[in-house]
């Protein structure tokens, strides 16, 4: 549903059904933040695991938890402004998803902080011995008296947390996952108030920065014209939101609904890449993986896993099948993009 209200605001519309499909696409959103929050706090109080380490495009990443914001930001007079250092490096090593997530839940937070005023998002990064330590800086101001904490450390966070979440729904529930997102990406968190500057919150994110020699840069359409990609996913709306992101972006699409299909259609030609779906009816996306990698030609050939389910242990076990990488579902098309780029240069 989220996937087709973003292609249905893409065609024209009048004012007023535009206005419709925004307001629709605004209660998705909440509903599946909603939902997501609570997940997602449970799994990481429960199995705390570490993050995996993976290269990503860091700036496309970044990029993706702010447009949201902008096009459609909480009303009540809040406004939401974004800076990004322009020296940034575009790819690091790291956990993408983990990263996009805690940026996402800053900002949120930081709106539920206040009604009225700016959201102020600043974004760095520092050079330390082969590592970058990436900043991410939330300021809000002006900040209410009742909801402003005190300078501290993660500390006197956890002293301060229920009284956060007092006066606005979600307040401390955003607050927390932040805050737990930040220990398992192995960083440093910082929420406090300074003179005359509101409530500001800074966590900082070790990350690893590949060599010289590694540094990718965008692949050119034409580039990509001959690339055929095979999409197994027996969900038909998924399949209709993937394939157009694929499409716009020059790609060849066959898409299927079954692992019985997939091996059908990859024993009658050869795909660049493979997206599959890991929760099939009857064959589960990694017996589907084991058929494919017994096919001639498909040995080596990346495949990318596609699910809703975005524990640590999945992806730890996705990636000891073989799999080139890991996409959280319902797919974001920045992240696809940058993903689906990123395994073709294997």
């Amino acid at each position: 549903a989220v996937g087709m209200t973003d292609l249905l605001l893409e065609t024209p519309l009048s004012a007023e059904q535009r206005d419709y499909v925004l307001t629709a696409r605004a209660c998705l959103d909440e509903l599946v933040s909603l939902l997501d929050q609570s997940l997602e706090l449970a799994n990481l109080s429960l199995r705390p695991g570490a993050a995996t380490p993976q290269e990503f495009q860091l700036k496309e990443v970044l990029r993706a938890a702010l447009p949201g914001w902008a096009e459609t930001p909480p009303s009540g007079g809040l406004a939401i402004e974004a800076w990004m250092a322009p020296d940034l490096p575009e790819t690091a090593s790291g956990d993408a998803v983990r990263l996009r997530e805690l940026l996402l839940e800053l900002i949120r937070a930081a709106a539920a902080t206040c009604r009225h005023g700016q959201v102020s998002v600043r974004i760095w990064g520092e050079p330390a011995e082969g590592l970058l330590r990436l900043n991410l800086r939330i300021k809000v101001t002006p900040v209410e008296a009742a909801d402003s904490p005190q300078t501290g450390s993660p500390g006197s966070y956890d002293q301060q947390k229920s009284r956060l979440g007092e006066r606005r729904n979600g307040l401390h529930l955003s607050w927390s996952l932040a805050y737990e997102l930040t220990r398992l990406l192995n960083g440093s968190f910082w929420f406090g108030s300074e003179p005359g500057e509101g409530c500001v919150c800074k966590c900082i994110i070790p990350l690893a920065l590949p060599s010289q020699g590694e540094q990718g840069t965008e692949m050119p359409i034409d580039a990509c014209e001959r690339k055929a990609i095979l999409v197994v996913e027996d969900n038909e709306v998924a399949r209709r939101v993937v394939r157009h992101i694929l499409n716009r972006l020059a790609y060849q699409v066959d898409c299927v609904k079954d692992g019985r299909e997939a091996i059908e259609r990859a024993s009658a030609r050869r795909y660049d890449l493979i997206l599959l779906d890991l929760q099939l009816p009857e064959w589960d996306g990694f017996e589907v993986l084991r058929q494919l990698r017994a096919l001639p030609g498909y040995s080596e050939i990346p495949v990318l896993a596609l699910t809703a389910n975005v524990t640590p242990e999945y992806r730890s076990l996705c990636l000891r099948h073989g799999m080139a990488g890991f996409l959280a579902k319902p797919v974001q098309p920045s992240e696809l993009r940058a993903a689906v780029e990123q395994a073709s240069k294997l």
